[in-house]
């Protein structure tokens, strides 16, 4: 079942070519391959395995799970895959390859998370680990490379694939810390951010607040002052008749003097 996908394989051993497994290939239903749990069928003596079980193949399960799937559902995932191959199998190691871009949308999904699956088998688990991923609904795609046809010195390639698990465990642990860090710096640049709008904010409120005042004061200012005006004119308005009496009384003296 090809994928269509860049799923970022690993160099297979010198002079070994992948070749893709596909259902035709492993069936069930075929006679000459071996039973699953470990009872051999008419073809024990098919390439790659040889009666007694001196050799096996060694097959990598590339897969594809949704994007936003937790940690623990894809380690459910992984545990049921474990499960698969504790009968008659070599669990080699897995490769957590991250979440990576898609060549192409799958189910409205424009990343994945990509996960590479080693392990030592002669033949029939394949189809058992295909069906499980099949009835997966959380897994985008899939696909089985046979990556050897005969690997003799199984204990060797247990050694060599160990090692490069716990390579693997530490670049994880290592990918970890550095994404931790990164998001530490994350939430310390959002809260600077948040606390430079929270003080812009309060900024803007006092500024606000002192327009608002200054608007205030000059509103009760032109109010006072038509009151000041009218008290002025009353107050000349009252001076004006006495200024007038003034006048006269003085006529009146003037004309008594010159009567006499």
């Amino acid at each position: 079942m090809a994928l269509g996908l860049q799923l970022g394989y690993h160099s297979p051993p010198s002079g070994v070519s992948r070749t893709p497994i596909i259902e035709s290939d492993l069936s069930p239903s075929d006679p000459s391959i071996p039973i699953r749990g470990g009872q051999i069928g008419k073809g024990s003596d098919a390439e790659g395995v040889r009666p007694g079980g001196e050799s096996m193949r060694e097959y990598e399960l590339n897969f594809i799970i949704q994007p936003e799937i937790s940690e623990e559902g894809s380690a459910a995932i992984l545990a049921r895959l474990d499960a698969e191959l504790e009968s008659g199998s070599e669990r080699l190691c897995c490769d957590d390859l991250g979440k990576r871009k898609l060549a192409y949308e799958i189910q409205k999904f424009q990343k994945g998370h990509y996960y590479l699956l080693s392990f030592l088998d002669a033949g029939p688990v394949v189809p058992h680990l295909e069906r499980l991923l099949r009835l997966e609904e959380s897994v985008l795609r899939f696909l089985t490379v046979k990556v050897s046809d005969n690997v003799v010195d199984v204990e060797a390639r247990k050694a060599e694939a160990a090692e490069r698990e716990a390579e693997l465990k530490r670049r994880a642990v290592e990918r970890a810390e550095r994404e931790a860090e990164e998001a530490r710096a994350r939430e310390e640049a959002e809260e600077e951010q948040r606390q430079a709008a929270a003080q812009r904010s309060a900024e803007a409120a006092e500024q606000a607040e002192a327009e608002s005042d200054g608007e205030e004061a000059a509103e009760a200012s032109a109010e006072s002052a038509p009151a000041e005006t009218s008290e002025g004119s009353t107050t000349s308005e009252t001076e004006a008749p006495a200024a007038t009496e003034n006048t006269e009384a003085s006529a009146d003296a003037s004309i008594e003097e010159d009567k006499s």
